[in-house]
């Protein structure tokens, strides 16, 4: 028995008298009977540490602690009265656990965040393995540690800290030297993606665990950013082991998304991959699309087929993360269904909106919540709970979903005729969905807000089909040929110049022909893709003209932006594309701050630390150093 350390496992939702009503008081071990507290309490005990239960009612607890009653209490749902902050401080005190050198705590970020208050004013080390890991994934992991007969010290040995002292270190630093110096005198750039925070502050996370790695080993001293990777498998998920909060990096200004990859993935480049590459390859392939929003055209919409759902502020693979994967079952029925999802404010005939409308008012703690959950499809069900629920309210709530849904929300389609198709392809979908590490919801995402487990772990709007069976090798098969023939510019313009981008938050990005280049802008030169001209271009000194181009076309002025792909190893391939349209006499200054703006964007730009020249996105090796940095430094081979 490791006396020194204390795991603690989270209570479940799961509970003896779901199954058995009549078992009476019941030993706080066996009360919970749910798979994620099964798999949790059997990790602890490989652990061979103490360990005890953190109940949202009865706080820390130990295993055999009795438990009188059923209860529904939540750390989810402050209205059900879940145990506080100061209650659980007081336990600590009361039971001795200040004393403990390491908490290992288990379960979602309510339950991080719950046990971190209790012990962060005590001199504890305190590490959360699976942290920022949804449900599904969590339990998979856990299992593996098990199974590995090191479950904590396989976990540990990959991260750079191991310690909250270091990095709480690093962070009075920081404050105490200003984010410009604290940066620049370890020589870090500004966090792009997450930030880790504390007291309502911001801290460039990457930075952070590079100067921890020195006060955690002064041997050594503290990283260089190009010594490690920064990103969520890495700097994000470490902080989050150590019960910190990493959140994305709050945009001062909408930007263009980072652009895809220049090749298309096909389904011969998956065989044997992972489900993350899967998955990457059909986000690659649906934002290929011609994406929908409201109002909706239902003129341009199959009458059988998938639809796949996108939502603003939602990332994933380098595009719009999806967030949602729905069919019908009967014949000619898609409009329908799109219909009872945007137009048609009834949330007894969507579930999609019912779950969005839960979500609306468990963020403010509406108590209409329980009434919202009726459902008053039928006659029966109309009288015996009508008078219950204020239609004003009910309205007012409907209208609140649209709204949400059709600022959110966009969608593209697809058609399968066949309904035993389009349900096979939908439940493998979500499953490769649900199923990849790498498609977790923002911080801010509505859906955390959820009554429902399965939604707020999935980060998807929908419970069903999670978890299960990813796509095929044959299914991705058939997938990508129902999507050539099906969708007409899926496969339109293959080469270089049509490479589009239909984020509603980003610029909506065209690609412009050669023939039109030479029509109407004859200020710059046309595309070129091959030869030594490329490289020169590369090798010369940045200089906006050679980038950015404006002209008039179409009654609009036209901002065009030369970007840089690979048609393979060595061939850099060069072509415009439109990054924003303004109106015809849009003053001179107006203009030089856009074209200013594009020059900033680091979805077409970034700054090599090293050569402290601007480069081209495409040229550049990760967020920090070129290409050409890349390989005579670090001996990149490209």
């Amino acid at each position: 028995m490791v006396d020194d350390q204390l795991v603690i496992v989270p209570c479940g939702y799961a509970k003896i008298w779901d199954k058995n009503p009549q078992a009476g008081p019941t030993t706080a071990k066996n009360v919970y009977v749910g798979p994620p507290f099964t798999i949790n309490r059997k990790y602890a005990e490989s652990l061979g540490s103490r360990w005890l239960i953190l109940s949202a009612k009865h706080g820390f607890i130990h295993p055999d602690f009795i438990i009188p009653e059923m209860y529904d209490v939540t750390f989810l749902r402050k209205s059900s009265g879940p145990v506080t902050p100061s209650v659980l401080r007081d336990q600590v005190i009361q039971q001795g656990l200040q004393w403990s050198r390491r908490i290992i705590g288990l379960g979602g970020h309510e339950y991080r965040q719950a046990i971190v208050n209790a012990f962060e004013r005590f001199t504890v080390e305190m590490y959360f393995p699976f942290a920022g890991l949804p449900v599904g994934k969590a339990m998979q992991a856990t299992n593996r540690a098990i199974e590995s007969g090191r479950p904590l010290e396989s976990l540990m040995f990959s991260s750079l800290v191991h310690t909250r002292d270091s990095v709480l270190m690093a962070m009075e630093e920081f404050d105490h030297l200003g984010r410009d110096q604290f940066l620049k005198k370890y020589g870090y750039r500004r966090s792009k993606s997450f930030v880790l925070v504390a007291n309502g502050r911001h801290y460039d996370s990457k930075a952070i665990v590079g100067v921890a790695h020195g006060y955690e080993n002064p041997r050594k001293g503290p990283l260089r950013s190009a010594d490690f990777s920064g990103g969520a498998a890495t700097v994000q998920r470490w902080l989050r082991q150590l019960g910190f909060e990493v959140a994305n990096r709050p945009a001062k200004k909408t930007t263009a998304k980072k652009r895809q990859s220049p090749t298309l993935i096909r389904p011969k480049d998956l065989r044997g991959k992972c489900v993350e590459e899967k998955c990457g390859a059909i986000h690659q392939w649906f934002s290929r699309l011609i994406p929908f929003e409201h109002p909706i055209p239902l003129d341009k919409i199959p009458k059988n087929g998938i639809y796949i759902l996108f939502e603003r502020d939602e990332s994933a693979h380098g595009t719009n993360r999806i967030v949602r994967i729905g069919t019908h079952t009967g014949k000619n029925q898609l409009r329908a269904r799109l219909s009872q999802h945007f137009i048609n404010e009834k949330k007894d005939r969507s579930i999609f909106r019912k779950n969005i409308g839960r979500c609306l008012l468990s963020r403010t703690g509406d108590p209409f919540l329980e009434k919202w959950d009726l459902d008053l499809t039928t006659r029966r069900a109309k009288e015996l709970y009508g008078d219950q629920v204020d239609l004003s309210t009910q309205e007012k709530t409907e209208k609140r979903v649209s709204d949400y849904l059709r600022w959110k929300m966009s969608f593209v389609v697809f058609e399968v005729p066949d309904k035993k198709d389009r349900l096979h392809l939908e439940a493998r979908i979500i499953s490769t969905v649900s199923n990849c590490t790498k498609c977790g919801p923002s911080k801010g995402w509505l859906g955390s807000q959820s009554p429902k487990q399965k939604i707020r772990d999935s980060g998807l709007w929908q419970v069903n089909e999670l978890y299960k069976e990813p796509l095929s090798q044959e299914d991705l098969v058939t997938l990508f040929e129902q999507l050539s023939v099906g969708c007409g510019d899926f496969l339109h313009n293959l080469g270089t110049a049509d490479r589009r981008q239909r984020s509603r938050t980003a610029a909506h990005y065209e690609p412009i022909e050669p023939d039109e280049v030479r029509r109407r802008m004859p200020q710059f030169s046309d595309n070129f893709m091959g030869g030594r001209e490329e490289w020169s271009f590369l090798n010369r000194k940045f200089s906006v003209d050679d980038y950015v181009a404006t002209y008039e076309m179409d009654e609009s002025t036209h901002i065009a932006v030369r970007i840089l792909e690979w048609g393979g190893p060595g061939t850099p391939l060069f072509c415009w594309v439109i990054a924003q349209r303004l109106p015809v006499g849009t003053p001179k200054k107006e203009i030089k701050l856009a074209i200013q703006s594009k020059v900033e964007d680091t979805a077409f730009f970034g700054d090599c630390v090293e050569c402290h020249e601007r480069q081209p996105a495409g040229y550049m090796h990760g967020d920090d150093y070129c290409m050409g940095c890349a390989s005579r430094n670090h001996g990149i081979v490209y």
